[in-house]
């Protein structure tokens, strides 16, 4: 697996669009997850979302979701490894 100098996991992603309105692809690139999640989280530290991800493309649908400014909060077996904002339209 893909590790830094401190034993922990780096995982290359890609997350677009972003904006986004009703869904947005996440890209997981040369990494096989062996227990990997999504978080969606809102500006009041909620989870409104949970989803398992795979390696290639992962399709999250937030069509429902309120317009806003989200984290993406990727976990590989229980260990944050990525972190990023997402803002969500009407």
């Amino acid at each position: 697996s893909a590790t830094n100098d401190e034993g922990k996991i780096v995982i290359k992603t890609e997350l677009f669009p972003n904006p986004a309105s009703n869904h947005f692809v996440l890209n997981v690139y040369d990494y096989l997850p062996e227990s990997m999640y999504l978080y969606l989280i809102n500006a009041q530290g909620q989870t409104i979302r949970r989803e398992r991800v795979f390696q290639g493309s992962n399709v999250i649908d937030i069509e429902q979701l309120p317009a806003g400014v989200y984290s993406v909060v990727i976990y590989e077996r229980g260990a944050v490894v990525k972190t990023e904002k997402i803002v969500v339209r009407d």
